[in-house]
């Protein structure tokens, strides 16, 4: 089972690195003032861009929903764009009072392997956008007690699970979301005004290594406009400018955008926009035990929804398989929903809103008693990056014991990529 499984990722990821092609920079046919202004709208819309996607709700970072402590009855379609980790701790119930519950999961992105193999900067926004079709891919590990046999290393389940996202409208880098992209960071490139201060502080330093690089014509008017004319900027950027020097200009422009950054309602509400729309994911977990204890399978499908701003309607559908090793196997299906309310608005930098949802669930195997759930969660952010999930829960049955019983559950989650987001500065990097 392992090898097939570690034959499927590694299958996956080669898959990914040969579908991969990489984009040829076009050649500068502008003059300098042209190319700020445009790089200006391109580096603002790569940002944008990338923060919209990494801060979607749909971004799993709780355990999955088979794991029996999770805090969640619903998966979502997509998952943490570098590393994302659940501790579930407590398990509260009509039953006990002692919290004795514990699970711990990791999910990573197939985007992680793409960005070290190119030794890039992961949530750099170019790159970040560019390689989407990486982000589609991820896969969880984790280990989950069964109820109320926390301690018992022999009653300890590991988790697998590998998740792919075929149809994701939500990704603000998706070709649907150009035009509203673009109404965004045109914005940014109407103030003529700063935009000409730009320039001149892009020409001043291009002037300042020209001259002490030896080349001549440097100062004065015609010879130093030379170097900027629609027909020779494209030449001087590409041939006498180094990678740093390049580099160093992207800095001068970022460093002077702070009075371009006064879009907070337009981009609040693009952010709500794109979070409405659908996503459609197929996912697969395993729990696999020691010795003679059953093995779970799970193949489901998951759909994600904005009908309204602010709100989202998940659905799962499941496919459930248990490989009992001295009875008869069991099988049959499962499905789950959830509504879920975004209560404050998202600044599209640090801390996640807070959500509040209603989910429940129904499980339907061959020789079991059908089980029934209902759960009200809290999502409280913590930190940027960081979160607590506070959920109740109504079962009809638990595992073991077959009557209803009420569970009070958290945890906290741990998505490594809005973690370090917080630390890059408000949009363009630039601190108010």
């Amino acid at each position: 089972m392992n090898k097939t499984i570690l034959r499927f990722v590694l299958g996956a990821l080669c898959a990914l690195a040969l579908a991969d092609a990489a984009c040829a920079q076009q050649a500068i046919t502008t003059n300098v003032n042209e190319w700020v202004t445009d790089r200006l709208k391109e580096l603002a819309r790569d940002d944008i861009k990338a923060r919209i996607t990494q801060r979607n709700a749909s971004k799993q970072s709780e355990a999955p929903s088979a794991s029996s402590n999770t805090t969640s009855l619903v998966d979502r379609t997509s998952a943490s764009d570098i590393v994302g980790i659940a501790l579930d701790l407590a398990g509260l119930n009509t039953n006990s009072s002692t919290m004795n519950s514990s699970s711990m999961s990791a999910t990573v992105s197939a985007y992680v392997f793409k960005a070290a193999a190119a030794k890039r900067d992961p949530l750099d926004p170019a790159f970040y956008n560019a390689n989407r079709d990486w982000r589609r891919f991820s896969f969880t590990i984790g280990f989950d007690y069964p109820e109320d046999k926390v301690g018992d290393v022999n009653e300890r389940a590991i988790l697998f699970g590998v998740k792919y996202l075929p149809y994701d409208k939500r990704d603000a880098s998706d070709t649907s979301n150009n035009d509203d992209i673009n109404e965004i960071s045109g914005a940014l490139g109407n103030a003529n005004v700063q935009a000409q201060r730009i320039v001149e502080s892009v020409k001043e330093y291009v002037r300042d290594v020209l001259k002490k690089a030896g080349f001549p014509n440097t100062e004065g008017i015609p010879g130093a406009n030379l170097y900027f004319a629609p027909g020779t900027w494209g030449a001087t950027y590409e041939r006498l400018l180094t990678d740093a020097d390049r580099a160093k200009l992207d800095e001068i422009i970022k460093s002077q955008v702070t009075p371009f950054v006064t879009l907070a309602e337009k981009t609040s509400a693009l952010t709500d926009k794109i979070h409405k729309r659908p996503q459609i994911a197929l996912t697969y977990l395993t729990k696999q035990r020691k010795e003679n204890r059953p093995d779970e399978h799970s193949l489901g499908a998951v759909f994600d929804l904005g009908f309204a701003p602010r709100f989202t309607f998940t659905l799962n559908a499941n496919f459930d398989y248990v490989d009992n090793k001295f009875t008869k196997d069991t099988k049959g299906g499962s499905a789950a929903a959830e509504l879920q309310v975004q209560l404050t608005r998202d600044k599209l930098e640090g801390r996640m809103p807070i959500f509040l949802s209603f989910s429940g669930d129904g499980s339907w195997m061959t020789d079991v008693t059908p089980s029934y759930r209902a759960q009200a969660k809290v999502s409280i952010p913590l930190l940027p990056g960081v979160e607590i999930p506070l959920s109740v829960t109504y079962a009809s049955r638990t595992e073991f014991i077959k009557e209803a019983d009420v569970r009070g559950k958290f945890g906290f989650t741990f998505d490594v990529a809005r973690i370090a987001q917080a630390f890059s500065g408000g949009l363009l990097g630039v601190k108010k």
